[in-house]
């Protein structure tokens, strides 16, 4: 079944103009069909727009993850500098 730019980026939870972006970047083989000025995006095509946008969101997922682990690192430190635990010999 064929679906439209709008029921795509519906079903994929983002926005008409994201999908048109990916859609401007693909190459020429894999862009879908327009037909009245309007995207007629197949099956195929729509699976291999998922696929980017998904790979996309895995790639911003885990740099946002490092970042946050890579802050929270570092408050870590720094609170461990600014209160020193001293071990007490007896």
């Amino acid at each position: 079944m064929s679906k439209t730019v709008k029921e795509l980026a519906d079903d994929l939870g983002v926005s008409r103009q994201y999908i048109q972006k990916v859609i401007s970047n693909l190459p020429a083989t894999k862009k879908p069909t327009k037909l009245q000025h309007r995207y007629i995006i197949d099956n195929q095509e729509e699976a291999y727009i998922k696929a980017l946008i998904l790979k996309t969101d895995n790639k911003e997922t885990n740099k946002a993850t490092k970042e946050t682990n890579k802050a929270t690192n570092k408050a870590t430190n720094s609170s461990s500098m600014a209160n020193p635990k001293y071990e007490v010999g007896t």
